[in-house]
């Protein structure tokens, strides 16, 4: 009978699992919003501009102001985990170059230039409003990492101070699956019209940023295409039904999985004089994986739907006939054929047999490390002093355990979630930053982000500061 009890319920686990995985219906994309996460882009010293449209005069409206832009954006690396690396779009950070910032009067149109001095990811909804202003300890600050030219993609990489808490890294789909016409899709962000809704007496408003607060708008791919931006280049994009709206940029576009098909960028088409629609447009998510490869940047996707309903049902049915069957056998009494059981399975037996006193298992010879450089970097200061490790074709040091080699505490100043990589050449070693908050030095001086030199066994190189350095030896030097 417990035996039964056993197959029944392994049936009904297996049937939960299962059912789990392909179980739809836009869960995914709800879950998907403690992902994505609120931008706040603030220009300083800004010259603000009138351009009157009927006499087509330009003037100085002001000078010194400090302005403000928001948008979304969505986290990646280890899917599920909290990260510290956000995709968005670029006009979400890219310096204000005579943006348009409103009416004056009927007439009149107010425009803006200024360079972008910080960026912020708001933590709730009370991290920024247009009266209080921004409290920075409800915010994270960031860098930006990477920003496309005018004639790639609209798309930007943000690296924040520390990983996000309460917002994870998201999957992106995989570059074997493609979404068709008529697939579900969710748009997630934060669209400037949200807030409105906070508006007061004085004009005042707070800015969403909770994960609570990220708008979910569902709808259907209507094709693939492309888009010609303002600099005429032509992107692939998909076009779905999904709205978006101002502050939706840089957001993601996702499946029923959760997994993210696309960033959310422009709205095109509305013709009031034949009733057209706005539609929707978002860059294919090729164009991120392909940023994140030539920054160094792991990250996850998920690739295959869900388990066919067919499967299910004969793995069900299955299990539960072997489980009547080995019922059926131990009622009537069968004498079993089957073959002695493994020695890890366990046999009942009429009393413990006697044991002989344990031997310790013999030690295997040590074994050369796989794709030993022969190269190594030894600690001269700071958490690892002292010790050396061995250079396997390349070695990853930062603070995430999921993609690094050499890992630092959790908790450790001045090192970042994915900090720097080694990378045996010869008998030399190529020393390259990935974007590290606090940088990493050799002789002194900081290499940019991406920045790749070579170092010499004897060679010195430094993370954060001179308290954590190491030199570059030969093994047995």
């Amino acid at each position: 009978m417990k035996k039964r009890i056993v197959c029944v319920l392994t049936a009904l686990m297996l049937l939960c699992l299962l059912t789990a995985g392909c179980a739809g219906g836009g869960n995914g994309a709800r879950e998907a919003r403690g992902g994505v996460a609120r931008v706040l882009s603030i220009y300083g010293n800004c010259t603000v501009y009138y351009l009157d449209l009927e006499t087509q005069d330009v003037g100085v409206y002001s000078t010194g102001e400090t302005l403000t832009a928001t948008g979304s954006a969505f986290g990646v690396g280890n899917a599920g985990k909290e990260t510290d690396v956000f995709v968005t779009n670029r006009h979400v950070v890219s310096r204000l170059d005579m943006e348009i910032l409103g009416f004056l009067d009927d007439t009149t149109v107010l425009v803006a230039d200024g360079s972008l001095t910080n960026v912020y990811l708001l933590k709730d909804d009370y991290a920024y409003s247009t009266g209080a202003g921004l409290d920075t300890s409800r915010a994270v600050p960031c860098r930006v990492i990477y920003e496309a030219d005018d004639r790639s993609a609209d798309l930007a990489v943000l690296r924040a101070a520390e990983p996000m808490e309460g917002r994870v890294a998201l999957p992106l789909l995989d570059e074997k699956e493609e979404l068709e016409a008529g697939d579900a899709v969710y748009a997630l962000g934060f669209p400037g019209s949200t807030d409105d809704a906070s508006l007061d007496s004085e004009g005042n408003h707070d800015y969403a940023g909770s994960v609570n607060s990220v708008t979910l708008t569902n709808g259907v791919v209507s094709l693939h295409t492309t888009y010609t931006d303002d600099n005429d280049v032509r992107i692939n994009v998909l076009q779905h039904t999904a709205q978006i709206n101002h502050g939706n940029s840089g957001g993601p576009l996702v499946d029923e999985r959760g997994v993210v098909a696309g960033v959310n960028t422009w709205i095109d088409g509305q013709d009031l004089s034949t009733g057209d629609r706005m539609n929707s447009y978002s860059i294919e998510i090729s164009y991120v994986r392909d940023v994140l490869d030539s920054l160094h940047i792991d990250y996850d996707t998920s690739a295959g739907g869900g388990v066919p309903v067919w499967l299910i049902v004969a793995i069900v049915v299955i299990v539960l006939a072997a489980a009547g069957a080995v019922v059926f056998l131990k009622v009537r009494g069968v004498p079993s054929t089957a073959a002695p059981a493994p020695a890890s399975q366990s046999v009942p037996v009429s009393a413990p047999a006697p044991q002989p006193a344990p031997q310790p298992a013999p030690q295997p010879a040590p074994q050369p490390i796989a794709g030993d450089s022969g190269l190594r970097i030894q600690g001269t200061s700071g958490l690892f002093a002292g010790r050396r490790f061995a250079i396997a074709g390349q070695l990853r040091v930062g603070r995430d355990p999921a993609r690094n080699d050499l890992v630092y505490p959790a908790d450790t100043q001045g090192i970042s979630g994915v900090h720097c990589v080694l990378i045996a050449e010869g008998d030399h070693v190529l020393l390259k930053d990935l974007g590290s908050t606090y940088g990493t030095f050799v002789a002194g001086s900081r290499l940019a982000a991406s920045q790749t030199v070579s170092l010499q066994p004897g060679e010195a190189f430094s993370l954060g500061s001179e308290q954590e350095t190491f030199v570059i030896v030969r093994k047995g030097g």
